[in-house]
């Protein structure tokens, strides 16, 4: 399988899953019945953070359980892979893309 085929599977599955969670998490009730004025705006970032963090969880389970089976060991290969080096772009990503929802939740 080339890497177009695992992201395109990859990036399904995360979409399904994400969908699932968001939909449970607006319809589901997970505080009780609102008692001031407050509680409506507090309940709505309640929901909005368990939204991002059920996406950013489905993707880390996709990815886990994708590469766990799709790059599994085949029987008899009993090598080492090759050595990785590191990757500046990837690396960036991953820090600045927590920061900006952080700031952003934060604001």
């Amino acid at each position: 399988m080339s890497w177009r085929k695992h992201t395109a599977v990859v990036a399904t599955l995360t979409a399904v899953v994400s969908a699932i969670l968001v939909f449970v998490f607006f319809k589901a009730s997970f505080t009780p019945t609102p008692a001031s004025t407050q509680a409506e705006p507090i309940d709505q970032l309640l929901r909005i953070l368990l939204v991002i963090g059920g996406v950013i969880s489905a993707l880390c389970l996709v990815l886990l359980i994708y590469s766990a089976i799709a790059f599994r060991r085949h029987t008899g290969d009993n090598e080492d892979g090759p050595p990785l080096e590191g990757h500046n772009g990837l690396e960036m990503v991953w820090t600045l893309v927590p920061l900006a929802i952080v700031l952003a939740l934060a604001i």
